[in-house]
């Protein structure tokens, strides 16, 4: 009986594969720390497949007139040819090679597919760059090229050069660097930012001196040119495939301004069938489709209770009042809240707290009165005390409180109004007086002139109590003799 290993199987955490060779983890863990992996002496018949391409490729050299008298920098300019693949079947072979095919696809987890070829006959003396403007991916950084050699190349004709880790920079926009996105921007507006972050970063620049059927693969990313060609007239046959891989969005960052909402998008071709790739197709959840009304609610616009308890507003969660809230402080801090005439302790109470709005005033630790008002002399000077339409709203729910509870305990037992008529004539002010009197009772008075108005007021309607207690015991006396007699 085999027993099973309860030791966990060490996930590669680099590569998008898990079944790797020797030789392709090396290549794997290349392309993450450095952005490049060489594949030395790949194509093996690369001098037959040299050959050939040389042949198929030399009338279109020939219209173009090459000339080795030019400038080394002019060359390089007119001696690249793109998309040779249709008219060279070898350009084609190497470019869908199914080896290279397959190691791109392990190694990025998607199929990967050629969709654009560049053969050069010079080295290109190319400024440093990255690929990602030109050719970029949503997902970002599904792409890469790999660059072959079709002959020897040596440090004086122009060799491939990079900048190992620059893959792992970020990528820019225009719009970063101050240029709208037009098709009149090109990557000279981003070679003084790539120099800069080269030596932010101290990244040292290396050169690949190839021999003939090497291949080098670069990730999207990765910072990389061309030597300027040191011997005039001397060639470096080579070939660029670009690949993309599947289940991606394709366009130009160059040209392309994603926050403004437009996005130059690429359509491309897939070398190997000729056949444009779909874009991916996201299958979204679909809304749910909403139930008919019944028929009453079509008639008559009633609702059901249980829909109409779904469309109740959400009440949120009251906290406690703090101990040492301070209603004076709580709307002179919150100005907005002494304007709309909210109560402050409702406010507080229900939003302030998830706010988090101040409502009390602290001194500082080291706070003096003495030296406060030597500092400041014209605090000094009396202010008369004006009470605030907060203080005044307190005032009146004092008043009304007071004066419902001494009627309602004088006028009942005398029957002067029945029960419900008492509340009937009184109308809001006993709902007001039932819903305010503890939170007008508990709160602290705004200043010391609204607590004297307060208590003056409650000491007037007290004088009036013996008065109908006095009342109240002549009516009893009545009452017991009419029951004797």
């Amino acid at each position: 009986m085999a027993f099973l290993s309860t030791t966990p199987k060490k996930r590669n955490t680099i590569a998008a594969s898990d079944d790797f060779a020797a030789h392709e983890k090396k290549i794997a863990s290349d392309l993450n720390t450095y952005g490049f992996a060489i594949l030395p002496g790949f194509f093996s018949e690369i001098k037959e497949q040299a050959i050939q391409i040389r042949a198929d490729l030399q009338p279109l050299h020939d219209e173009m007139a090459i000339s080795t008298t030019l400038a080394p920098e002019e060359i390089a300019a007119e001696a690249r040819i793109q998309d040779a693949y249709r008219t060279s079947q070898t350009v084609k072979e190497i470019a869908c090679d199914e080896r290279i095919t397959k190691l791109l696809t392990k190694l990025h987890g998607r199929q990967a597919f050629a969709f654009q070829t560049l053969n050069f006959r010079y080295g290109s003396q190319q400024a440093t760059h990255s690929d990602a403007m030109h050719f970029h991916s949503a997902p970002e950084r599904y792409m890469c090229g790999v660059w072959v050699a079709l002959e020897d190349v040596h440090f004086d004709t122009g060799p491939l050069h990079y900048y190992p880790g620059s893959h792992k920079l970020p990528t820019y926009d225009c719009r970063q660097l101050g240029y709208a996105p037009t098709d009149k921007i090109d990557q000279t507006v981003y070679e003084a930012l790539w120099e800069k972050l080269t030596e932010a970063h101290v990244l040292e620049k290396q050169t690949f001196e190839a021999k003939a059927g090497d291949a080098l693969i670069l990730s999207a990313n990765l910072l990389h040119g061309g030597e300027r060609i040191l011997r005039a007239g001397t060639s470096r046959w080579s070939q660029v495939t670009h690949y993309f891989f599947e289940g991606c969005d394709y366009y130009i960052p160059l040209h392309s301004d994603v926050f403004g909402g437009e996005i130059r998008l690429r359509a491309p071709i897939d070398i190997a069938t000729g056949m444009p790739l779909e874009r991916p197709q996201i299958a979204l959840k679909s809304t749910p489709k909403a139930k008919p009304k019944p028929w009453y609610e079509k008639l008559f616009g009633w609702a059901s209770s249980s829909k109409k308890s779904k469309l109740k507003k959400p009440t949120l969660p009251t906290i406690p009042l703090p101990l040492d809230f301070d209603t004076a402080a709580y709307l002179h801090l919150n100005q907005d809240v002494a304007a709309s005439g909210i109560d402050p302790i409702t406010h507080y109470t229900t939003r302030g707290y998830l706010e988090k709005r101040l409502y009390k005033i602290t001194l500082p630790e080291d706070f003096n009165a003495t030296n406060y008002l030597e500092l400041n002399p014209d605090v000094r000077q009396p202010v008369s005390a004006q009470p605030t339409s907060a203080s005044r709203r307190m005032v009146e729910v004092h008043r009304l409180s007071i004066n419902a509870i001494i009627f309602s305990i004088v006028a009942l037992p005398l029957n002067v109004w029945s029960h419900s008529n008492f509340f009937a004539s009184c109308g809001n002010a006993v709902a007001i007086c039932k819903t305010r009197f503890l939170v007008s009772a508990f709160a602290r008075p705004v200043d010391s002139a609204n607590r004297s108005q307060c208590l003056g007021m409650s000491s007037t309607n007290l004088y009036l109590l013996p008065i109908f207690i006095a009342i109240l015991g002549v009516k009893s006396v009545y009452t017991a003799v009419d029951n004797k007699s």
